[in-house]
């Protein structure tokens, strides 16, 4: 079993339909019978989560500032979340914080096309984020 936590952003009427699809995924993995904890920065979202889920390890929260002890997590889900941060290196340093020794962050960020979306703050490019991440202890794993 894997303690898997999943960050939601914002929602925006643009991103209603990938928080609702990206829940899905969380029911596949707990059926599949991981830990899922979640956290989200609108509350409506963190009150449909917990009734899907039947969980009450879904919280309101911030990813720039975790709610969670270090190392609570094999791995982070991060999902149409990262481009809306303020303060990427503070994002990713609390995602670093979190993740036990060799756990995973899986993220995914719309393509470059979406950088002058109204919400979207950084669509980073990968010798970007290879940079970010390495300045918080992680590494990029090609695939």
């Amino acid at each position: 079993m894997l303690s898997l936590l999943y960050i939601q952003g914002r929602s925006t009427k643009d991103g209603a339909n990938s928080a609702k699809y990206e829940r899905v995924a969380l029911v596949e993995l707990q059926k599949l019978g991981h830990e899922v904890t979640g956290v989200d920065l609108t509350l409506s979202n963190v009150e449909e989560a917990r009734k899907r889920l039947n969980t009450d390890q879904i919280f309101w929260g911030d990813m720039h500032d975790l709610p969670f002890k270090d190392k609570s997590f094999d791995g982070v889900l991060m999902w149409d979340v990262f481009e809306h941060s303020v303060a990427p290196i503070l994002a990713l340093s609390e995602v670093s914080r979190v993740l036990r020794d060799n756990g995973r962050l899986l993220m995914y960020t719309p393509p470059d096309t979406w950088a002058e979306h109204r919400v979207h703050t950084i669509i980073p490019t990968r010798e970007q984020m290879k940079f970010l991440t390495v300045k918080v202890g992680l590494f990029l794993k090609k695939r």
